[in-house]
């Protein structure tokens, strides 16, 4: 329902502002105009956002979606660690798995859909996760940490 105030909201901006401008009241037409900038640009940055929030696994590599081109993760070279991120004021915190590459910025991975109330991830989503860092990583205690800790997180849930 937010939404669609909102968006009634700029479309009534839109149609307003060239009626403002024209009858003498240019200052509050400029300023819808603003605003109805504003508004599509914080839409375009929250729409991007999610689209790169999606992560699959293929041949053993972790892929994430991007704009120009898809990012590959090769777990046997990267740091994992996983983390807890709170979101607002209420709620309890979300866990996040972060994935650090050498010469990448670190990517966090959230084990909870953002766009379904924060649901947790399908087990068989976060168990292919933890076999392939267990996989990827067999000799590294802390990785083989976090792969547990994602099973058990999937176990305790349920």
């Amino acid at each position: 329902m937010n939404s669609v105030a909102a968006v009634g909201f700029l479309a009534f901006s839109i149609y307003a502002s060239p009626i403002l401008v024209n009858s003498g009241d240019a200052v509050l037409g400029a300023l819808l105009l603003v605003f109805c900038s504003l508004f599509v640009i914080a839409v375009a940055v929250m729409a991007a956002a999610a689209y790169r929030r999606s992560f699959w696994i293929e041949d053993g590599l972790l892929w994430r979606r991007g704009f120009f081109r898809n990012k590959v993760y090769d777990l046997q070279f990267c740091t994992v660690s996983l983390k807890a991120k709170s979101i607002g004021f209420a709620g309890s915190p979300v866990p996040v798995l972060v994935i650090s590459a050498p010469n990448k910025r670190a990517v966090r991975l959230w084990l909870r859909n953002r766009e379904a109330r924060f649901a947790m991830l399908p087990r068989e989503q976060i168990y292919a996760l933890a076999d392939l860092i267990a996989s990827a990583r067999s000799r590294d205690d802390k990785a083989s940490a976090v792969a547990q800790s994602l099973r058990y997180l999937v176990d305790s849930a349920i």
